[in-house]
């Protein structure tokens, strides 16, 4: 079972595979019972809370893109100048939009060649455009535990996913 996969949330909804974006379209959205009620929906199985103590918000369990069909090197042969990102830090989410991450281990990448490491890089954008500057995804996939921090709370979920290419993205 990966880390943050529930059987059921801490409202007691069976969790399910929610689907938020498909062949690249907005399809659904993560949601609790009151959130659900009020888009006239079914609940998605997303009512986490830290503990008992804790007030019940809707948060991710496993989020991550489905498997494309290229090798990592495959992915990487297009590359002309840009990174290759294998882990992120620190990052948040705002309700506008936007995004931000620090970069913990990321590389150079020239014609298509992983060089040297990065330091102390992080990457920002607007989600949505960020998705949809997305043209390649690979077949490489890892899921592995790690923390989601949302209103003062801390739950395990898992991270990872396939490597993604992106076309545009500030790194500085």
């Amino acid at each position: 079972m990966a880390i943050g996969l529930t059987p059921y949330d801490d409202e007691g909804v069976e969790g399910r595979e929610v689907k938020i974006i498909e062949e690249g379209v907005v399809k659904e959205f993560m949601n609790d019972r009151t959130y659900a009620a009020s888009l006239g929906e079914q609940p998605t199985g997303n009512g986490r809370a830290e503990d008992f103590r804790s007030s019940v918000i809707i948060r991710m369990r496993n989020t991550y893109f489905k498997p494309g069909s290229l090798r990592l090197d495959e992915l990487l042969r297009d590359v002309k100048e840009g990174y290759l990102m294998l882990s992120v830090m620190g990052g948040q989410t705002s309700p506008d939009g936007t995004f931000q991450f620090g970069v913990q281990e990321g590389y150079h990448v020239v014609n298509g060649e992983v060089k040297e490491p990065i330091r102390g890089a992080g990457i920002a954008g607007y989600t949505i455009e960020t998705i949809s500057n997305i043209d390649a995804v690979s077949r490489d996939f890892d899921v592995r535990p790690g923390v989601c921090g949302k209103s003062g709370q801390s739950v395990f979920v898992g991270t990872g996913g396939p490597y993604v290419r992106v076309s545009r993205l500030k790194v500085g």
